[in-house]
């Protein structure tokens, strides 16, 4: 890919500050960790107890996270040059129920991609005929099949079965690729045993809803440093769209794996454990639609928990074929699923010192010294690792899905069967307070036990928890308010998809600090 000294030189600069970060938030770990595990320092042994768990789950974290982006790798491949190529592409738009408007820009912007050699089909999983005037229209096949089985896998695996494209790129109805899509991607085909490219995902919805904003911040933490850094421990998986894969990988593992709803990890993982690599590009060469209300948002997270837990455990964690690097990172992908449950321990002990007055440790005092600067750098190594683009609307809505992780654990144990849910494109419009039911209790027990404890007791401790509970509250109220009113003002999804201009970035080659 295009790549000039300036920005190899940028991009050896950032590591080399990020990793400097690493060791100094590593540091003020083992400082503050020491003081918190030396002997005597219990005091409430049950608070104490329920707290090393929640901070050492977080320190396990936090290792994974400066694990995965210390070695951060960027694209080493040249664009694809089609004249001196003969593969053929073909582009699959998936659709299940989404408006037509969109599912129209999404095939506009197909035909406009850069390949001589490709053709677009509409995979049409709805069992009606109202997208096919469009689609004769607009001069691409629609294929569709008897029955919907498998979700979406199996309607992938079902045009696999009636296409011949040596290259399968896989679009999301709401994901409109640039023009240069398969310009920068090809390239990466060179290494024979590459299956799978994956680029960003990225939402343009971001100006008009608040939840399409947190949840985009989100994204960006993920397909910025973790996927780069995933992509250097050799551990990069399909994410469902804005993807290519090679047909015979695909072929060879007998297309889309059909035992999960999240297809795309599960498939990811089948062909690694055969030997076949994935990887990554950082630029932003799709843009696509985020989740608009809370309904839609837990929807989605739901979705991917329930999906990924087993699969990562059975396949990832366990799995034959995979390398320890692989292993380790799959590892770290799995726990973050049990965030929430982290989340919740803290509150648990933060109530039951509002309400007992009781401390989880000796020395209340000596506390801020030794845990603030392990928390601030730490926060300094997310923040620049990510360039500034996770802000805390994206921590308070990770750390609001707690009740979405708890579900999707308990059904994991109980073996609850989850089907696949298209996630909707656009608000209902209705206030989704009942879904944010837990978030308003534990917000009325927080303000139970501040009123409590100021009435009550004066003490060190109870200022302290005080304090902690004012910022608990906070992160609790946004997410409620978010339930109610995710702030959707006049920009419409369908005025800001037509204003999209795709990002085109210089990707350079590897960098090696």
């Amino acid at each position: 890919m295009t790549h000039n000294f300036e920005t190899l030189k940028l991009r050896a600069e950032y590591m080399l500050r990020l990793r400097l970060l690493i060791l100094l938030a590593g540091g003020a770990a083992i400082y503050y960790f020491s003081w918190l595990l030396s002997l005597g320092r219990a005091d409430a042994i049950v608070l104490f107890a329920i707290l090393v768990v929640a901070e050492l789950f977080n320190m396990v974290q936090a290792i994974g996270y400066w694990v995965t982006v210390w070695k951060q790798k960027w694209p080493d491949w040249e664009s694809a040059d089609f004249e001196d190529t003969r593969e053929s592409v073909d582009i699959y738009i998936t659709v299940c129920g989404e408006p037509e408007w969109i599912v129209e820009r999404t095939i506009s912007a197909a035909k406009d991609v850069s390949h001589p050699r490709k053709n677009i089909y509409i995979l049409d999983d709805t069992q009606d005929d109202r997208m096919q005037p469009m689609a004769d229209r607009l001069g691409v096949i629609r294929i569709t099949r008897p029955d919907r089985i498998h979700a979406k896998a199996g309607n992938v695996n079902h045009a696999l079965g009636v296409t011949d494209g040596d290259f399968i790129v896989i679009l999301d109805a709401d994901h409109a690729p640039a023009e240069t899509f398969l310009e920068r991607t090809l390239g990466a085909f060179v290494h024979h045993r590459t299956a799978i490219v994956q680029t960003p995902q990225v939402y343009v919805n971001t100006e008009s809803n608040s939840v399409a904003a947190a949840a985009h911040e989100q994204q960006a933490l993920f397909y910025e440093p973790i996927l780069r850094g995933k992509y250097g421990h050799g551990a990069v998986f399909s994410c469902g769209t804005n993807v290519i894969f090679r047909r015979t990988a695909l072929n060879e593992i007998g297309g889309l794996a059909t035992d999960s709803i999240t297809e795309d990890l599960s498939t990811s993982m089948e062909l690694q454990q055969r030997g076949w690599d994935a990887a990554y590009c950082p630029e932003v060469l799709a843009e696509g639609l985020g989740p608009e209300d809370i309904s839609s948002y837990s929807g989605q997270q739901m979705r991917w928990a329930r999906g990924s837990l087993p699969v990562l455990l059975k396949k990832g964690i366990f799995g034959r074929g995979l390398t320890i690097s692989q292993r380790v990172q799959y590892f770290f992908s799995f726990i973050y699923w049990f965030t929430g449950l982290s989340y919740l321990l803290y509150l648990t002990v933060l109530l039951g010192g509002l309400f007992t007055g009781e401390r989880p440790f000796v020395g209340i005092l000596e506390y801020p010294a030794h845990f603030l600067p392990y928390f601030i750098l730490t926060m300094m190594t997310l923040g620049y690792s990510a360039r500034g683009r996770f802000s805390f609307a994206a921590v308070r809505i990770t750390l609001c899905t707690f009740w979405v992780h708890l579900r999707a654990i308990l059904s994991v144990l109980i073996g609850e069967r989850l089907g696949f849910v298209v996630t909707p494109k656009q608000a209902s419009g209705r206030s989704q307070l009942r879904l944010a039911a837990p978030h308003m209790v534990l917000f009325a027990l927080l303000c139970a036990g501040i009123t409590y404890s100021l009435v009550a007791m004066n003490t060190p401790s109870g200022v302290s928890n005080v304090a902690l509970a004012v910022g608990h509250l906070a992160i609790l109220g946004g997410y409620i308010r978010m339930s109610h009113n995710p702030a959707r003002d006049d920009g419409a999804p369908e005025k800001l998809f037509d204003d999209i201009e795709p990002i085109q970035e210089e990707i350079p080659e590897e960098v090696t600090v």
